[in-house]
C-alpha cells in the first residue's frame, strides 16, 4: 500500500489556485493538497501574475470573478509570458451559454469547467491533465519516444520491487563527424533511423518490465526482461547495420567513409554509423538506484565503441 502511495504522488504537481478562498478557494487548496500537491493560493488577479513567474506552476485554477481582474485577463497574461506560457489552465466561471466557453478558451484556457463543478470531480481531472501533459514533456520532440525521467522510473521500480531487468544503452559511433558531414536534418534522418530499430525491437518483446525510449541526442535505452536482452542487442545491432546504406550519399558509401575536417583543422576520414550498446543486468549485480545501474551501462557501451563495428558488451561482474 504504501509502495502504491509513493507511485500515485509521482503525478503530484505544482498547481496554482486563483480563487476567493471562502468560496472554492480554499476546499479546493485543501482537496489538492490532500492529493499531494504543491499548491498555493491566492484571491487577486494580479497576485497571480506576480506569483506565476516565481512558482511556475505546471497548472493554474483561475475563478472568471475575481475582485480586481477578469480571469481570463489573469490567462492572457500567463500565456504572454514565456515562463508561465506552457502552463495548463484551468477555468471555474458561469455555464449560461456557449459564450463563456469560447471567450474562455480563446483567452488561452486548456479547459473551461462551470463554477458549481463538484470537487472531487475537479480533483480527479486536474490529476488526469497533470499525468498527461507530464507524460508530453517527458518524451522526446524528435522520435516521440519516452525520456529519460520515464526509464529512470521504471529502472527505480524494477530496483524497489526487486524485478529481474537488463539495461540497454546505445549510441551511434561516428555520428558527430557524420553531423558535421551532412548537416543536422540527415543527423536527424539518422537518429530517427535507430529510433525505429529501437521501438521495433522493443515493441516485440513479451513479458515485463517493458520500456525503450530515447535518452537525447545520440543516446537510446530499452529496459527488458534478463533472459532475452542478448537477442535484443543483436536483434539491434542487425536491423541498424541493414538500415545505414541510405542514410549515405552513393559516393561516400562506395568510398567506405566520409571526410570531414575535424577541430584541429585536420582533414580525417571515418567509417560509416554503427551501434554501441552497453548492457547492465540484475542478474550479475544488484543496485542501489537507478543512477548506478545507468552508469554501467555507460561503461559496458565505451567499451562496445572500442570496436569498429556494430556491439554490444555485456557487465558480467559479480557484487
Amino acid at each position: 500500500m504504501e509502495l502504491a502511495l509513493r507511485r500515485e504522488a509521482a503525478i503530484a504537481g505544482r498547481v496554482l489556485v486563483v480563487a476567493p478562498e471562502t468560496a472554492v478557494g480554499g476546499p479546493l487548496r485543501d482537496l489538492l493538497e490532500g492529493d499531494g500537491h504543491d499548491v498555493r493560493l491566492v484571491a487577486s488577479g494580479a497576485d497571480a501574475v506576480a506569483l506565476a513567474v516565481r512558482f511556475l506552476p505546471e497548472l493554474v485554477v483561475v475563478a472568471r470573478s475575481l475582485p480586481d481582474l477578469d480571469g481570463l485577463a489573469v490567462c492572457r497574461a500567463l500565456r504572454a509570458d514565456q515562463r508561465t506560457a506552457d502552463a495548463r489552465i484551468v477555468v471555474l466561471g458561469p455555464s449560461d451559454g456557449a459564450a463563456h466557453l469560447v471567450d474562455g478558451l480563446e483567452s488561452g484556457a486548456d479547459d473551461y469547467f462551470e463554477d458549481s463543478i463538484d470537487l472531487t470531480e475537479l480533483g480527479i481531472r486536474i490529476r488526469a491533465s497533470l499525468r498527461r501533459d507530464r507524460g508530453l514533456r517527458e518524451s522526446s520532440p524528435l522520435t516521440g519516444m519516452p525520456g529519460n525521467a520515464r526509464l529512470t522510473a521504471m529502472v527505480a521500480r524494477c530496483i524497489e520491487d526487486d524485478t529481474p531487468f537488463a539495461l540497454v544503452h546505445a549510441d551511434l559511433r561516428n555520428f558527430k563527424a557524420y553531423n558535421d558531414r551532412y548537416g543536422f536534418a540527415r543527423g536527424d534522418e539518422a537518429l530517427l533511423a535507430l529510433a525505429r530499430v529501437v521501438a521495433d525491437v522493443g515493441s516485440a518483446l513479451a513479458g515485463a518490465p517493458r520500456l525503450f525510449g530515447h535518452v537525447g541526442g545520440d543516446d537510446f535505452a530499452l529496459v527488458c526482461p534478463p533472459h532475452v536482452v542478448g537477442a535484443v542487442c543483436d536483434e539491434i545491432v542487425a536491423r541498424f547495420d541493414a538500415s545505414v546504406q541510405p542514410l549515405y550519399d552513393p559516393e561516400d558509401w562506395e568510398n567506405g567513409c566520409i571526410v570531414v575536417t575535424n577541430r584541429r583543422g585536420e582533414r580525417a576520414t571515418y567509417a560509416p554509423l554503427t551501434v554501441s550498446l552497453g548492457v547492465t543486468t540484475s542478474v550479475w549485480r544488484s543496485f542501489e538506484n537507478a543512477a548506478e545501474a545507468a552508469a554501467v551501462a555507460t561503461e559496458m557501451k565505451q567499451l562496445a565503441k572500442l570496436v569498429p563495428q556494430s556491439a554490444w558488451r555485456m557487465d558480467k561482474r559479480m557484487s
